[in-house]
């Protein structure tokens, strides 16, 4: 879990920024809907929505985009950010923190 995701996201931008000259950046804050909302005149594109009932997850979605004429590594690519222990924290599956920064549980008993 990521616990400040405007420092999280400032850090993956100065990664791309520096690993991949040449390459676009965004990020963009989940929106959540009511899928039986037939009378919604706001459209999102469907990868930018969830349903209502994810929305404790307050997802962020990130995104590349090469400018031509950029050549695509072969086998894929690795940007660094450098250690994120300070602003997030890994859970296991009964929410108990393993490592990083937070509360040392998210889940109820």
């Amino acid at each position: 879990m990521v616990w400040k995701p405007s420092e999280f996201d400032e850090r993956i931008s100065a990664a791309v920024e520096r690993d991949l000259p040449g390459w676009l950046y965004a990020s963009f804050p989940i929106q959540y809907v009511d899928q039986y909302d037939m009378m919604n005149t706001e459209r999102m594109p469907v990868s930018m929505t969830k349903e209502f009932p994810f929305a404790r997850q307050r997802e962020l979605r990130l995104g590349l985009s090469a400018r031509p004429p950029v050549v695509m590594p072969v086998g894929g690519f690795l940007v660094k950010t450098g250690s994120i222990e300070d602003i997030a924290g890994v859970y296991d599956r009964r929410g108990i923190k393993v490592e990083g920064s937070g509360p040392d549980r998210i889940l109820k008993p």
